[in-house]
């Protein structure tokens, strides 16, 4: 065998110059020095696995077995059952599309070829042949993403059943097969994202990604008005419009609402472009710079470690750091001239700093409008509580999108050290900027629900509910680091983490379904002044000082 003296170490996106024979020894002896970690691995992924099914099997299973017995005595059929089965070419590309997008966007910090520290740390600067170390880990995550997919498309087109789509079997294979090809198609746009991941988290791509962000929005523009309006010829359009809609033909072909042709001609289009994609994806990941890698084999670390402590908002701040290098400021308000408009001129430029976030705060509001509406004009109890419980979550949304100035003293109250208010005092200041832009979008709703022949009495309720929002996503932005899972469990941790919306929401919902007279709109100002005084203390148990904590901020008036 020839000596490799010679070669060339491996550049940062290319496939080093070795030999095959010496890549193949190399590798060999590895596979032997660790064969003892590779099985414990597959006891862990296995025993994964098991958790998985099993919990699945618990929590989904009578419900599957509900849905089967009704499927068989059709209980479920009716105008609700048909309507939903006629939404399913509208819906599905929303969905597909929102999933394409959040695995584009996860790849910027955890893409699907991500070797372990021990390979990026001393395998990667050795000449070994990229493509060796690499494409195995692409194919486990194709592997993971089709199998995922296919058993929620399984599970999906299973619940087609029950509605009026037969046969079942027919509905269950056809789901299954979509969910494979959509899970193949997250897993080669997230290796294509993570091969210019440099480039896709730099200063001049942000306008991409805002595009990118708009397509789930867009396209869920006209599927509302195809569910709403019940024209059938909208929400084909959508399915029509990329490769998001064409995996929907099939499911809706299966529920009747497109033709037998349309399903097969989007099924085959959908292999071509899943094909092809995967084959994008493999000439990507050969490639992929070593410093990416470097770079998400720490940070995804870090992120699990947050998620498994159930640190949400840790685990989000990590995630959410890849796409603020290289930033501009663009946009720069002038200096307020009056002390009490301090605090909204930082709330105001903290979101233009995150500018996702600015739009999104009035367009929740005014889609909780608009959902309110539809609530009051449908037919079936169900579909109203549905729709009214959406439409306040969006309340939330909405207000929770304005906070970020709120979010940032919550996760360090020193801060506002300097600020001339107390931090109790401060919450409530907080609150101005999140009220103006979440009454803005609810009298925008309003205006465009009255224009549209959607008006009705019990909708300037959302807009006498923003003060409670605002207190509910005060209280998020102050409810300080999450306990440790060992004191009160999985379950305990989530709800203290979620113990805003759903204590303000939930007392909230009652005063929607009967809204005349002043009761209610009494009673959600009520509610707004409690929800502005929990997270005002919130903020003062907050700024409390610890032992370790320095001068700053300790000193200050309560």
């Amino acid at each position: 065998m020839t000596t490799d003296t010679g070669r060339r170490a491996p550049d940062e996106t290319g496939t080093p110059e070795s030999h095959v024979d010496a890549d193949d020894l190399t590798l060999a002896y590895l596979r032997v020095l660790r064969a003892d970690q590779r099985r414990r691995d597959r006891r862990g992924t296995l025993f994964v696995l098991y958790a998985t099914l099993l919990t699945g099997t618990i929590w989904l299973g009578p419900y599957l077995i509900a849905a089967g017995t009704a499927a068989r005595d059709g209980s479920l059929h009716g105008p609700l059952a048909e309507r939903a089965l006629a939404a399913v070419p509208a819906v599905l590309p929303v969905l597909f599309a929102t999933a394409l997008l959040v695995a584009a966007r996860r790849a910027c910090w955890r893409g699907p070829v991500l070797p372990d520290a021990a390979t990026v740390d001393w395998l990667l600067p050795l000449p070994v042949a990229r493509a060796r170390l690499l494409l195995p880990l692409l194919r486990r995550s194709v592997l993971f993403s089709v199998a995922a997919g296919a058993a929620l498309g399984a599970v999906g087109g299973f619940l087609l059943y029950p509605l009026g789509a037969t046969p079942g079997w027919a509905s269950t294979l056809v789901g299954a097969g979509s969910g494979a090809a959509v899970g193949g198609l997250c897993t080669a746009v997230a290796a294509v994202v993570q091969r210019h991941q440099v480039a896709s988290t730099g200063a001049g791509s942000r306008r991409w990604w805002y595009v990118a962000g708009l397509l789930p929005v867009l396209l869920a523009v006209p599927a509302a008005a195809a569910v709403v309006a019940e024209r059938a010829g909208w929400g084909l359009a959508v399915a029509w419009s990329g490769p998001w809609g064409w995996a929907a033909l099939p499911s809706a072909a299966v529920a009747g609402a497109a033709p037998g042709w349309a399903g097969v001609a989007g099924g085959a289009l959908t292999v071509l472009c899943a094909t092809g994609a995967l084959m994008c994806a493999r000439r990507a990941a050969e490639h992929v710079p070593a410093r990416v890698l470097r770079a998400q084999c720490r940070l995804a670390f870090r992120v699990t470690a947050a998620l498994y402590a159930l640190d949400l908002r840790n685990a989000r701040s990590l995630a959410g750091s890849v796409h603020h290098r290289r930033r501009t400021r663009r946009w720069r308000l002038p200096q307020p001239r009056g002390r009490a408009l301090l605090v909204p001129w930082l709330d105001l430029t903290a979101l233009l700093r995150a500018p996702s976030r600015l739009p999104g705060a009035p367009l929740w509001s005014a889609t909780g409008v608009v959902l309110l509406a539809l609530a009051a004009r449908a037919d079936a109890r169900e579909a109203a509580v549905l729709l009214g419980l959406t439409a306040l979550y969006a309340g939330y949304l909405g207000a929770l999108r304005a906070c970020e100035g709120a979010r940032a003293d919550g996760d360090d109250p020193r801060r506002a050290s300097q600020l001339p208010w107390p931090h109790a005092s401060l919450a409530l200041h907080h609150a101005l900027v999140p009220a103006l832009l979440c009454g803005l979008g609810a009298a925008a709703g309003l205006l465009g629900c009255a224009l549209l022949g959607l008006w009705h009495p019990k909708l300037p309720l959302l807009l006498a509910g923003v003060p409670a929002f605002v207190g509910a996503a005060l209280v998020t932005a102050y409810r300080g680091p999450s306990p440790p899972v060992g004191v009160s469990g999985v379950a305990g941790v989530l709800l203290w983490n979620a113990r805003g919306p759903l204590v303000v929401l939930a007392l909230a919902a009652p005063a929607y379904p009967n809204g005349g007279g002043l009761g209610a709109p009494a009673w959600l100002a009520l509610l707004g002044c409690l929800a502005l005084g929990w997270a005002r203390r919130l903020a003062a148990l907050g700024a409390r000082p610890t032992p370790h904590a320095g001068v700053s901020g300790t000193g200050r008036r309560r």
